[in-house]
């Protein structure tokens, strides 16, 4: 049975295409040509579209994007790589099992896969999946896209840290692969109703696997192969620029209809306004400021629109530091944070708010352990405490985490808790600091849970084994907090950032340590973290999605089901109080010389990570300068 779009019942075989489809005619690269550019007088006529590639001016065969940062890893798996850029470049050069719309990973990737059939368990929650990967698929270094590619990436998301979907690829309890490459036999441990989640944004495994690049940092610069539309023909993170180009090895049915795109960072709204003003721009795709919609439309031609994407900017708090242990403890940290004056000062916006808090559980929940010897050390929240000041952490490439963090420490010190920010990179951050309780909090994108492997990513116990190393860079002492033995030299540069907020208090006395090597504390180095940055595991919240998954396989079972464990997840956690949303992600389109789907912006589908650029593989170039429109999508149609 064919999918045409996702119900609650999936057809048990998803089968596309036929045998016919792997000749050797439907094997070749099928680039095709950039479509003609008509007239506008012509609009309206009939006739059909030239594709003859001399009669596209060259000015029209780009379409040039404006964004905020340009990261410099594109690694779309790491939890710090979620900026709209890194999820442009995923979406358009990378394979997915299935494609991703407006409302989620719905539909079979027919041009990467063949079929991907249900072989065991219920259709809407299989415990096995057959994948069989199209003969024609290959990467851009005409590669074959093979099984291996499937199995790299489980490997990597269920052994590396800061990683997200772990939970997803940890159902994986076997994967096999079959007839040359081209089959998949994936066996889960329990019913999977997120299968459809799974292998999106394959990564070439015979060239990342083979040279043995280190998954945290082996996509800083340009990556290393495509299997998509686009390939990266450019990338320059100094500069702010990539450029992606029409892959001519591409071998689907429905190649890029512009040759291609470019992103480039512009660094305000006056700068954007005239480079669409001029026509540099044919796109901006901007985090909402103050008047930032107003200055774009403004300009005349120009078309806006105002849409969200998934995932929120979270302080974290570190389950197990040593100061912060328990759940009383963190109680005190959120309360002390006011997260709508975090959205505003960092979003620039006055109308900004903060998403909803997670809610708090009826009573305490404090299952954390005392240290044992004697009484816990003061609460972080007296200033009198005496303990060292709270780190709280962002990864050092992400310039709005770093803000979000600076306003949070002004916030805690104001408030008589010593804290200052401490910028580490990515690996070390969740590899090192945070299992080892280093560091006391992180702010950090988190994607709002929208399934039950979402719960378990965020906030279920993680399994895995994933390796805790000394860092590149350690953090530097503090007062009553001595550092960590490393074997890196302590002549190796800070990675904290100087600030107020340092405690004039003195050192705690003898006994009162907060080293998290203190023999006078249970060993709480854990491995290293994933999505959930929190470390928090709580069996209650373990068991509500292990039962939750079995009730999906049920035929008969409610279709509230989910969005019940959802919820009731929320509360659990929410009274462990291990987190505190403080900004979403908004975007303001801008558009003057592009045509997409429907008439107009406001008919163009927006996608979760991608916003406007789920549909870049149909933009056509057009002169610049239509009639001026502004749309503001409803706030409950953005996420």
């Amino acid at each position: 049975m064919e999918l045409r779009s996702r119900t609650r019942r999936l057809p048990s075989v998803l089968a596309f295409g036929t045998v016919a489809a792997l000749t050797l005619a439907g094997c070749q690269a099928n680039p095709g040509d950039a479509p003609t550019v008509e007239d506008p007088s012509d609009a309206s006529s009939a006739a059909p579209r030239s594709t003859t590639r001399g009669a596209v001016p060259d000015e029209l065969r780009t379409v040039t994007a404006g964004v905020d940062t340009v990261p410099a890893d594109s690694n779309p798996h790491l939890i710090g790589s979620q900026s709209l850029a890194t999820s442009v470049i995923a979406a358009l050069t990378l394979p997915s099992a299935f494609t991703a719309r407006e409302g989620g990973r719905t539909d079979l990737n027919t041009d990467l896969l063949d079929a991907a059939e249900v072989t065991a368990g219920d259709r809407d929650a299989p415990t096995a999946v057959r994948y069989r990967i199209s003969g024609a698929a290959q990467w851009s270094d005409g590669t074959p896209v093979t099984g291996s590619d499937f199995e790299y990436l489980r490997d990597q998301i269920t052994t590396q840290p800061g990683v997200l979907d772990q939970a997803l690829y940890a159902s994986v309890k076997d994967l096999a692969v079959s007839a040359g490459g081209r089959t998949v036999d994936v066996t889960f441990s329990g019913p999977q109703p997120d299968w459809h989640d799974l292998f999106a944004d394959l990564l070439p495994s015979h060239i990342y696997r083979a040279e043995n690049r280190p998954f945290a940092t082996m996509m800083e610069g340009k990556p290393a192969a495509s299997a998509a539309q686009y390939a990266v023909r450019g990338f320059d993170a100094g500069r702010g620029t990539v450029q992606l180009a029409r892959n001519d090895r591409f071998w689907g049915d429905t190649p890029a209809r512009t040759d291609s795109i470019v992103l480039t960072v512009v660094p305000d709204d006056a700068t954007a306004a005239q480079m669409l003003r001029t026509g540099q721009l044919q796109l901006v795709a901007t985090r909402r400021g103050a008047v930032t919609a107003e200055s774009l439309g403004s300009v005349p031609g120009v078309t806006t629109r105002t849409t969200g994407r998934r995932a929120n900017l979270t302080l974290a708090l570190n389950t197990t530091s040593p100061l912060l242990a328990g759940e009383s403890r963190r109680a005190g940290v959120l309360a002390a944070v006011d997260a709508g004056a975090v959205a505003r000062t960092v979003s620039g916006s006055p109308d900004a708010t903060a998403p909803a808090p997670l809610p708090s559980a009826a009573g305490t929940r404090d299952r954390s352990p005392e240290p044992a010897g004697g009484a816990a050390p003061e609460s972080p929240e007296s200033p009198e405490s005496g303990v060292a000041p709270l780190r709280i952490g962002a990864e050092e490439s992400d310039r709005t985490a770093v803000e979000a963090a600076r306003r949070v420490v002004d916030q805690l010190v104001s408030a008589g808790i010593p804290a200052q920010v401490v910028t580490p990179a990515a690996a070390d951050l969740y590899g090192t600091f945070l299992p080892r309780g280093e560091v006391d909090a992180v702010v950090a994108w988190q994607d709002e849970e929208e399934t039950l492997s979402d719960l378990r990513s965020h906030f279920g116990c993680d399994p895995a084994v994933r390796q805790v190393s000394d860092p590149a860079t350690p953090l530097p002492s503090s007062s009553g907090r001595p550092t960590r033995p490393s074997s890196t030299p302590s002549s190796a540069p800070s990675s904290s950032e100087p600030t107020s907020s340092e405690p004039t208090t003195p050192a705690p006395a003898s006994g009162e340590t907060t080293e998290p090597n203190d023999p006078g504390r249970p060993a709480r180095d854990g491995g290293g973290r994933a999505s959930n940055l929190s470390g928090l595991c709580d069996p209650e919240i373990d068991g509500l999605l292990d039962a939750a998954a079995a009730d999906a396989a049920d035929a008969d079972a409610d279709s509230a089901a989910v969005p019940a464990t959802i919820a009731r997840v929320r509360e659990l956690a929410g009274g462990s109080a291990v987190e505190l949303p403080l900004m979403d992600d908004r975007l303001v389109v801008a558009v003057d010389g592009v045509t997409g789907p429907g008439d107009g912006l406001a008919d163009w589908p927006m996608g979760r990570e991608t916003g406007p650029f789920l549909s870049a593989g149909e933009w056509t170039r057009t002169p610049a300068g239509g009639s001026r429109q502004s749309t503001q999508e409803p706030e409950e149609n953005n996420r």
